[in-house]
C-alpha cells in the first residue's frame, strides 16, 4: 500500500513539472514572436500596390501655353517665374499625384509643321488635354478649333475624354471658357465623350496644378473603369 501511495505521488510530481514547463515554453513562443514582429514590422505588412500609369497627351498650337502648363503641374514653376520656351518637338512630365497612380504627360509641338505628325502619337493614350490661349485673336482660335476636330476625329482617340484648358485667364483681352467652348463647338463633340473645361493663369501655377490633376482624376472615373481599383 505504501508503495502504491509513493508512486503515486512521483507521478503527481513528475505531472506537475510537466505542465510547467509547456506553460513557460507557450509564453517563451509569445514573447519571441512578439519581439520578431516588433522588430521586423515590414515582413507582415501588405505587400505594397503596384502603381498605376496614366497616358495623357497634351495638344494645343504654339503659344497655347501648353508647356506653361505642365511645368505648373510637374511643380516645377511658381508665380514669379518667366515662362519657359514653347516646345519645338514633344515632351514628357511625370506627375505622381497619389501613392500609387502617376500622371505621364506627352506634349507636342503646336507649329504647323509639328501638328502634321500629332497622328503618330495618338496610340495608347487615356486622356486628351487641349489647351487654348483665352487672348488669342479670332482667326487663331478658328485655327486651334480646326486642329482639335482633326485630333478628335482619329479613331485612336475615338471615346477619350477630353479636358480643355483655356489658358492665359489673367490677360486683358481673354475671354470666357463659356465663348470658348462655344466657338471650338463642344457642345457636338460631348456627345461622343466626357468633356471638361477649365481656366487657367500663369499668375496662379499652383492654382493650375490642383485644377488640372483634380479634373483629370475626374474625367478618368466617370469615363472608364480604369481607376476602378485605386
Amino acid at each position: 500500500m505504501e508503495q502504491v501511495k509513493e508512486e503515486e505521488r512521483r507521478r503527481q510530481k513528475t505531472t506537475g513539472r510537466c505542465t510547467g514547463c509547456s506553460f513557460l515554453c507557450a509564453v517563451c513562443r509569445i514573447v519571441c514572436y512578439t519581439c520578431i514582429r516588433r522588430s521586423c514590422q515590414c515582413c507582415f505588412s501588405p505587400a505594397p500596390r503596384a502603381r498605376t500609369e496614366i497616358s495623357i497627351l497634351v495638344l494645343g498650337l504654339q503659344g497655347a501655353g501648353k508647356t506653361t502648363l505642365l511645368s505648373a503641374v510637374a511643380g516645377e514653376l511658381t508665380t514669379h517665374d518667366e515662362e519657359p520656351a514653347p516646345t519645338m518637338g514633344f515632351a514628357f512630365k511625370t506627375v505622381n499625384v497619389q501613392d500609387h497612380l502617376t500622371l505621364n504627360f506627352q506634349e507636342l509641338g503646336g507649329s504647323e509643321q509639328i501638328r502634321m505628325y500629332w497622328d503618330r502619337y495618338y496610340a495608347c493614350k487615356h486622356l486628351v488635354v487641349y489647351v487654348v490661349d483665352s487672348s488669342c485673336s479670332e482667326e487663331v482660335m478658328r485655327e486651334s478649333g480646326e486642329a482639335l476636330a482633326r485630333c478628335l476625329s482619329s479613331p485612336s482617340l475615338t471615346g477619350l475624354p477630353l479636358l480643355l484648358v483655356c489658358s492665359k485667364q489673367e490677360v486683358p483681352s481673354a475671354i470666357s471658357p463659356a465663348k470658348i467652348r462655344e466657338r471650338l463647338g463642344l457642345g457636338e463633340v460631348e456627345r461622343e465623350r466626357k468633356v471638361a473645361v477649365i481656366s487657367t493663369s500663369n499668375r496662379g501655377h499652383q492654382t493650375a496644378r490642383e485644377s488640372v490633376t483634380k479634373t483629370i482624376l475626374q474625367l478618368l472615373d466617370a469615363q472608364t473603369e480604369l481607376l476602378q481599383n485605386i
